[in-house]
């Protein structure tokens, strides 16, 4: 196995611009960002499947087709987010508004308030939960 590190080296000096080039005459200027991003992965992924396996035979075609893939791999992510999005808002909307159950034999806040004298100023349930609720010692 050779060392992988030189071939690395010399394709992220000389072959990246090629490589970024290429990417972005098939996928755009538009997304030059994704373009760059990717070679930068493959060069990563070379360097690690390179030192396990060796050097291919062709590393600029290796390169190429694992960026590639890479970007088709971003470029589905992306329509899939972009599909789901809607439904992700429908959801969350429906949740952001909770339904309420209304019984027949629901007991209003009226008669519950003559029950339960407010002594700290808020609702009771206000003053039970914050622990403002204080009983007389008397």
């Amino acid at each position: 196995m050779s060392e992988p590190r030189a071939p690395v080296e010399h394709f992220f000096r000389h072959e990246s611009g090629r490589l970024s080039a290429l990417l972005t005459r098939s996928l755009g200027v538009r997304r030059l960002a994704l373009v760059e991003d990717v070679v930068q992965a493959a060069l990563v992924q070379a360097l690690e499947t390179w030192s396990r396996r060796g050097v291919p035979e062709d590393p600029a075609g290796w390169l190429y087709r694992t960026a590639r893939n890479l970007a088709i791999d971003a470029l589905r992510r992306e329509r899939t987010h972009a599909q789901a999005l809607p439904c992700l808002a429908e959801d969350a909307e429906r949740e952001s508004s909770p339904l309420e159950a209304h019984f027949a034999d629901e007991i209003g806040d009226e008669p519950l308030r003559l029950l339960f004298p407010d002594r700290c100023g808020g609702t009771f349930s206000t003053c039970r939960w914050f622990g403002l609720f204080r009983h007389s010692a008397r």
